[in-house]
């Protein structure tokens, strides 16, 4: 019984730890915002604040999975975690990035609410007019980073020596994918159609 306890007295822990971290980050954020913030500032401060909420509100649902043993539930948002740090630490590295990802909001919306598109729902003819006009007046085709890059910068970030940065990557690629097992109900490992 001590064997099972304790991992998950670790975890909550750490993910503790997280949330206030994550508090401080936020407090940090709201005394360094300026109207005089630049494109790509307003980009960072942008996800660190979308990031950090969403840190903060799975955290919670995290550590209630571990009191009520739901171990599987508990690695699923775990995932959903460290995601959210590994883009933390891309965009604090490459803030450039992070003002990309912002000029692709659109994109993204259109994208998701383009199967949507013939479905007036209770919206009004004007506002469905303007809804089709929407989704319809640009791409949907949204660009993603690879999942290494976006890892890679979490780990240059807490000072990994180049010379293990790749050993470092290679266990995390591990966990990553074992995660995506657990997530997935290991769908990965499903044959290609036709084989």
């Amino acid at each position: 019984m001590i064997l099972k306890i304790a991992p998950i007295v670790d975890y909550v822990t750490i993910v503790n730890e997280m949330r206030s971290t994550t508090a401080r980050q936020i407090a940090r954020i709201r005394n360094e915002w300026t109207l005089e913030a630049t494109d790509q500032e307003r980009a960072v401060y942008m996800w660190q604040v979308a990031l950090l909420a969403s840190l903060w509100d799975v955290s919670n649902a995290a550590i209630r999975s571990c009191e009520s043993n739901d171990m599987r539930a508990a690695r699923i948002l775990d995932r959903s975690l460290s995601e959210y740090a590994y883009n933390l630490h891309f965009y604090a590295r490459y803030p450039i990035k992070a003002l990309d990802s912002a000029k692709q909001y659109e994109t993204y919306l259109r994208k998701i609410l383009k199967p949507t598109a013939p479905l007036q729902g209770d919206m009004t003819d004007e506002q469905f007019a303007a809804f089709k006009a929407f989704v319809s007046s640009g791409s949907t085709f949204v660009s993603y980073e690879k999942t290494r890059e976006i890892r890679k910068a979490a780990v240059e970030n807490l000072g990994i020596l180049p010379d293990y940065i790749d050993t470092a990557l290679d266990h995390l690629d591990s966990e990553y994918s074992i995660s995506s097992g657990i997530a997935s109900g290991g769908s990965q490992n499903r044959p290609a159609r036709g084989s």
